[in-house]
Parts: C-alpha cells; structure tokens; sequence
C-alpha cells in the first residue's frame, strides 16, 4: 500500500485551491450556469423538505381542554396586591 503523506496531500490541495479562481475566471459563463443550478436545487430541496412535505397532524393541544388553575391565579394576584399596598405606602425597598 502506498504510504501517504499529509504534507503532499496538502501541498496537492492548495495548488487545486490556487486553480480554481482561473477556472472561474477562464469559464466564467459555465461557472455562473453552475452556481445557478445549484442555487435552483438548493432552493428545490429547502422548498420541499420544510413546505411541500410537511403533514398537518393534529394538534395535542385539542385532545386535552386547558385548565385554569385558581390556586396559580390567586397567588399571582395576592403578590400583585401586595405591591401596590407596598407603592403606595412608600415602603418600597432601596434597590441601590
């Protein structure tokens, strides 16, 4: 088996690297077809995955009535009114 370096494999990818901008400049009109496909089947691909496929389920929200919880409410109620009992009697703690 052929021994393979990471310096030559490196050295071989930058040099392609180096030569990719002169294929884009050479090619230019091929180049600008290219990445307009790629932008159409990108674009296809993003449009079906999260608009054309997605099924409606029902939702679990339905199969179970929403409770109002008295017990919640009345201690958020009582907090609020001692807050403004503690307004407007001036008894506001210094926050500073």
């Amino acid at each position: 088996m052929k021994d393979i370096k990471f310096k030559d494999l490196f050295s071989y990818s930058r040099s392609a690297l180096k030569k990719l901008p002169w294929f884009l400049g050479k090619y230019a009109f091929v180049a600008i077809l290219i990445f307009i496909f790629i932008d159409i089947f990108l674009g296809l691909f993003i449009f079906y995955n999260y608009i054309y496929s997605v099924k409606m389920e029902d939702s679990k929200a339905t199969e179970s009535p929403a409770t109002f919880k008295q017990d919640v409410y009345q201690r958020m109620l009582d907090n609020w009114q001692a807050r403004a009992q503690n307004l407007e009697s001036g008894q506001m703690p210094n926050s500073f």
